[in-house]
């Protein structure tokens, strides 16, 4: 993390300023566009965050989905309707090789039956199958408990299916999508890619590629939906049940998968709702899906019988008609209503704002020079409509107008419930010299929230601070040089910043990200400052910000796979800091040296990293550039390497117990 070792750097870039500027002048104004808003997502039908506050009031799941859908019934799959056909969840697009593992997870597990056409093979636990596409078709390989192939099946139909117990009551058996791993929010890991429950997966040809797809029943696909927070009160997790159960099984029916690319119903992601398998549901989720069983949302005027439940995090004081959002025909169930709740506390995004640079917005819409920006026209819910830009281009006075939801799209705003005006912001000029330091570690305890911090003198200082659930990660929040405190509530995407290394309140609290990104932090842009990051394991990319504010990423950078730990640091003591990942399945490191053209400067094999090492950044011997170190829980101890080609550990510091997570910086002294 580019903190250590700067301060001749930075010192040479004042001098630089001070050429330009006289003593105490401030640069020039930058002028901004400032967008002020609240809500996130389409606002369409139930707000999580307003169905939150209302089972809080004591509202139950009943009266919460009659508020978000009017006049909408409950009915009960199998009594009050015919059964419906499974849903097909696609898992895997445009895969080209992908290995299943067949896990047990309980005794006596049944075996996983692999079929094609008419050959057919058989699992045991731990045995795995490779399909890979081949010029002539998929080939397959299997392989035993230790990974030694058994067999090989040549090239042939890409078409094949998967089955185990999944239609059980409590299936022995889960298949695993070896090297693919899910952000459990909830508590705070990864987990496996694995799915208990289902009918088959299947395995569908699309030319030159395949989809993986999973076919399960409705309810059986409700338990694996992963949309709220599972320690939400009952009424509100029964709601979003019911909800989520509606919008899959209207799917079914309006959606033809011999039609779509994806061969499926729906999607495992938030395209259409966060499907994360096995492994995932507490108690709490697995009773709120068991006490509204076969339970959807019906109504007369609904297409297909079932209502098509939408649902977002929150609106911004009125839900969104469905024609206003999308088009078409208003729909009784789905209207513009009043929701104050929604605005409620914990509401992260009860208001928001976000400032643009206004030369680039007056180029996006084809203007040489913005003079005033309004919104013209709003839709029922009070969300905008229209926004009309007006100022002037060589030929001369010009106005432009564009849709709410190009606007939001193009600028990054979490929802059409906004204003717009413009503002003037000052340059403040560089940031004066950081002392600098020699990095050292420390260990947050998600059981008890306790941080413990050894200085580079050995001594060690124990303080509580914050949520103990929450996500620990340290940074130089005020340009002082010191790395001080920072969690990230994984269940919300808030980052909560202290600036003191001591028992208080955040000094920044800011919501960033969405819930299950992974924080990271770093000085971006060279100024001195460290500024919060998050990485988005589904996609496999970095969102940089350059000011510890609200807003959208500065700098979006995609740089390693799905499943990576990200890291970050200042690799090549040029004061900037850049990103990385760790790659656990093969203990190597990919660093890269660019935010702007990242490509792996640095590859790294750890030699001796160990399964569940979790890595660690900092300076260690205080010369300007960061290197890695792990901190080993079997043992509780720190391994530090001041670089990358010596073969070993050169420091070693036992701290803790083993159960807390790891942290790295300079705390000064």
């Amino acid at each position: 993390m580019a903190r250590f070792g700067r301060a001749h750097r930075v010192l040479a870039a004042a001098v630089v300023a001070a050429v330009v500027l006289a003593p105490g002048t401030a640069a020039l104004a930058e002028e901004e566009v400032v967008f002020e808003g609240a809500g996130f997502g389409h606002g369409v039908g139930m707000s999580q965050y307003g169905a939150l506050a209302m089972a809080n009031a004591g509202w139950t799941s009943a009266e919460i989905l009659s508020f978000y859908y009017p006049g909408a019934a409950r009915s009960t799959i199998g009594t009050d309707l015919p059964e419906v056909p499974n849903v097909l969840v696609n898992l895997v697009r445009d895969a080209e090789d992908i290995t299943f593992v067949a896990r047990p997870v309980g005794a006596d597990p049944a075996p996983l039956v692999v079929t094609r056409g008419d050959e057919q093979w058989t699992l045991g636990p731990d045995e795995r199958v490779e399909v890979a596409r081949e010029p002539d078709g998929c080939t397959l390989r299997f392989a035993d408990a230790s990974g030694t192939q058994t067999d090989t099946a040549p090239a042939g139909s890409c078409d094949v299916d998967l089955t185990w117990d999944g239609e059980a009551a409590q299936p022995t058996t889960v298949v695993e999508i070896a090297g693919c791993s899910l952000w459990d929010w909830n508590a705070g890991i990864y987990r496996p890619c694995r799915y208990g429950r289902g009918t088959a997966i299947r395995l569908v040809s699309t030319g030159a590629d395949f989809e993986v797809v999973l076919d399960i029943d409705v309810d059986a696909y409700t338990y694996g939906i992963s949309e709220v927070s599972y320690s939400w009160p009952r009424a509100a997790l029964e709601a979003q049940a019911v909800a989520a159960r509606s919008y899959a099984a209207e799917a079914v029916y309006r959606q033809s998968p011999a039609n779509r690319a994806c061969r499926c119903h729906i999607y495992d992601t938030s395209r259409s709702q966060r499907y994360v398998g096995w492994g995932h549901g507490t108690s709490s989720w697995i009773d709120a899906v068991e006490a509204t069983w076969g339970v959807v949302l019906t109504h007369p005027e609904a297409p297909y019988g079932i209502v098509q439940a939408f649902y977002s995090s929150s609106n911004g004081g009125a839900t969104e008609a469905v024609e206003d959002r999308w088009g078409g025909s208003p729909l009784p169930y789905l209207p513009t209503t009043p929701d104050p709740w929604s605005l409620e506390p914990p509401n992260p995004n009860r208001t928001w704002e976000r400032t643009r640079d206004r030369a680039a917005v007056a180029a996006a819409v084809g203007l040489e020079l913005l003079t005033k920006i309004e919104v013209v026209e709003r839709n029922p819910s009070g969300s905008a409509k229209t926004v009309e830009f007006t100022g002037s281009t060589s030929a001369g006075p010009a106005v432009e107008t564009r849709s709410a939801g190009w606007v939001a799209g193009v600028f990054g705003l979490p929802s059409w419930y906004f204003s717009a005006s413009l503002a003037t912001s000052s340059d403040p000029g560089d940031p004066p010299p950081r002392e600098h330091g020699q990095a050292s570690v420390g260990l947050h305890d998600p059981a008890t929230g306790i941080w413990t911090l050894r200085y580079a003198d050995g001594t060690v200082d124990e303080f509580y601070y914050g949520n103990p659930a929450d996500q620990p990660f340290v940074g130089d929040w005020d340009g002082d040089g010191i790395e001080t405190l920072g969690l990230y509530r994984r269940s919300t995407g808030f980052l909560f910043l202290r600036n003191s290394n001591s028992e208080g309140v955040a000094d920044v609290e800011i919501y960033y990200g969405d819930p299950g990104d992974v924080p990271v932090a770093g000085d971006w842009d060279g100024d001195g400052i460290d500024t919060v990051g998050v990485y988005r394991p589904s996609n496999a990319t970095f969102y940089l910000r350059n000011s510890n504010t609200q807003g959208v990423a500065d700098l979006v950078v995609p740089f390693g796979d799905p499943g990576d730990v990200p890291v970050a640091g200042d690799w090549d003591g040029d004061g900037i800091d850049t990103v990385g990942v760790y790659r656990p399945s093969t203990k190597t490191l990919y660093l890269a040296n660019s935010l702007s053209t990242p490509v792996a400067n640095i590859v790294f094999d750890y030699t001796g990293a160990a399964s569940g090492d979790r890595i660690v950044v900092g300076d260690w011997n205080d010369d300007g550039i960061d290197t890695v170190g792990v901190y080993r829980p079997s043992n509780a101890t720190f391994y530090l390497r001041d670089t990358y080609t010596q073969p070993s550990a050169n420091v070693i510091i036992q701290l803790g117990n083993g159960s807390e997570n790891a942290v790295a910086g300079f705390w000064g002294g």
